[in-house]
Order: C-alpha cells, then sequence, then structure tokens
C-alpha cells in the first residue's frame, strides 16, 4: 500500500491507523537503531504521541469508536522520520506545532 493511496481515507480506528503505518513506514523512514525507538509505532505508542501533541486527536467518533485519516499518517510518518535522524520527542513537538 502507498501513501497516495489513502489520502481520502478517515475511517481508520486506531488499531487499524496502527497497521497502516506498519504497513508503509518501512518504505518512508530509516531504521530506528538509537534508544528503545521502535520501528513502527504500537497503539500505546499512538496514545502517547496524542498525549504528547504530537498526533491530533480523532478526526469524529462514530458509536464511542475514534476515527482518523491521512493527516495522522502523515503525521506518523514525520514524527517516526525524526526519530531516525534521532531528535528527541521535545524537538519534535517544537518542528511539529503549528503545521
Amino acid at each position: 500500500m502507498r501513501l497516495t493511496e489513502l489520502k481520502t481515507r478517515t475511517d481508520l480506528d486506531l488499531e487499524r491507523l496502527a497497521a497502516v503505518a506498519a504497513e508503509i513506514l518501512p518504505d518512508l523512514v530509516g531504521r530506528q537503531t538509537r534508544y528503545k525507538v521502535t520501528d513502527v509505532p504500537d497503539l500505546r505508542t499512538l496514545r502517547f504521541y496524542m498525549t504528547e501533541g504530537l498526533l491530533d486527536g480523532p478526526l469524529s467518533y462514530d458509536g464511542g469508536c475514534a476515527r482518523f485519516g491521512y493527516r495522522h499518517l502523515l503525521q506518523i510518518v514525520a514524527i517516526k522520520k525524526l526519530q531516525s535522524e534521532y531528535l528527541p520527542i521535545r524537538k519534535i513537538r517544537e518542528m511539529l506545532s503549528g503545521l
């Protein structure tokens, strides 16, 4: 799956967002070789990113289930790319704020 094929998606739940990110990240981002940074984020990591303000909140809620979309995937790619360049979360937050 390619990132451009996902432009119209707004229906991803958190589990599917993590799965799609795991599928596209290896082709877009370098390997994480330092510290305890993983190559692909799991559900806990995505929740942490939201808490830290790195990942926007859900687009909507459908029956109590949060829905995410293309923008969230772009944010995950940006976060993982910057992490692969050994930038700390604090610096990544500064770089991504307001985008």
